[in-house]
């Protein structure tokens, strides 16, 4: 009875009651299953801290949630209650849940932690993937098309109203899901998910005469798709590891798209420096992004007409641009200074 589907019954029972998703994640293992706790932060926490037992132990009855975080601890009655407040009905919710009230005791004389955190699975069941797979109107209006969404799997989980997309790795294997909220704009990732390069799994099979775009996030990657362009995404500005995966990929050269702030600026040089570094033979060209733009947000014929420069091109040029900037900051800075003193 105590298992995944148990506590997905709570979640949609408590979402039909309240319109707010609580277990937003679930993580199973094999006595216990941790989820988002229930108490503190209303919640909403980003990361699972909360045990739930599926097994009756010595020091603790199956059937109980226990945070680690909050040391909130009770049955499935005690978290409704917390929930639901002047909403809950006992009667109600045992109809709805077949549950019955679980007398538990906690020796504390037992030196037995009360659960056993489950590992991370290795890679995502097709049976999760499957429950996202719907073309989300948020990723429509964002230019994505379904056929796009179909290559890349891009769903949405209609409880915590998030995007979704598989990370796999290069034989296709699902790593882990990654999350963007369509409300908040946060993306959110399993705690500890070490983010390898995203989109090598979609790649042609051969693209040894072609360039690979490198950009910051899925939406961009995505765009690139709808451009006609192939590429990979960093999931942020680049980690070593992915640097290093960049290395692996058997491709004329890459053409960096990071967004057009500074820290995509930054991230820029940081990769061709690691490309350099590391005596790679591939050609490196830099897209000149606009300004607070990224690929998602250009129109194709914003993107159509970006300029691609050769890497040292478009360093002076960055380099030139800042230098006038500076020029003109301490040109405004004096004549304050001389309107001042006047």
């Amino acid at each position: 009875m105590y298992d995944v589907a148990y506590i997905e019954l709570i979640r949609d029972f408590v979402y039909r009651k309240t319109g707010k998703t609580y277990f937003r994640h679930i993580r199973d293992g094999r006595e216990d299953i941790l989820v988002t706790c229930p108490k503190h932060k209303e919640g909403q926490e980003r990361h699972p801290s909360c045990g739930f037992s599926k097994i009756d132990k010595e020091n603790i009855s199956a059937g109980i949630f226990h945070c680690f975080n909050c040391g909130f601890t009770g049955d499935t009655h005690t978290v409704l209650k917390e929930i639901l407040g002047d909403k809950y009905d006992k009667e109600e919710a045992s109809k709805a849940l077949g549950i019955e009230d679980i007398e538990f005791e906690r020796r504390l004389n037992n030196n037995a932690p009360l659960f056993t955190i489950p590992d991370l699975p290795k890679y995502v069941s097709e049976s999760e993937l499957k429950r996202y797979r719907v073309y989300p109107d948020y990723i429509r209006d964002r230019g994505i098309s379904v056929e796009t969404a179909i290559k890349f799997d891009i769903g949405l989980d209609v409880y915590t109203q998030e995007v979704t997309f598989p990370i796999r790795d290069k034989t296709g294997r699902a790593l882990a899901v990654g999350r963007r909220s369509v409300v908040g704009k946060k993306y959110d990732y399993p705690l500890g998910f070490q983010k390898p390069l995203y989109g090598v799994y979609e790649l042609p099979s051969i693209i040894s005469g072609r360039y690979v775009w490198v950009v910051e996030g899925p939406f961009n990657l995505w765009s690139l798709k709808e451009y006609g362009k192939i590429g990979v995404a960093l999931l942020g500005t680049g980690t070593r590891n992915q640097l290093e995966e960049l290395l692996t990929i058997n491709c004329k050269g890459f053409i960096l798209a990071l967004d057009g702030d500074e820290a995509g600026r930054k991230g820029n040089m940081k990769i061709a420096d690691f490309l350099r570094g590391n005596r790679s033979r591939k050609d490196i060209l830099v897209a000149c992004v606009p300004d607070y733009e990224d690929i998602n947000s250009m129109s194709k014929e914003l993107f159509d007409q970006m300029e691609i420069k050769s890497y040292w091109d478009w360093y002076w040029m960055v380099q030139n641009r800042f230098y006038k900037n500076n020029q003109n900051q301490e040109q405004e800075d004096e004549q304050e200074f001389e309107e001042d003193i006047d």
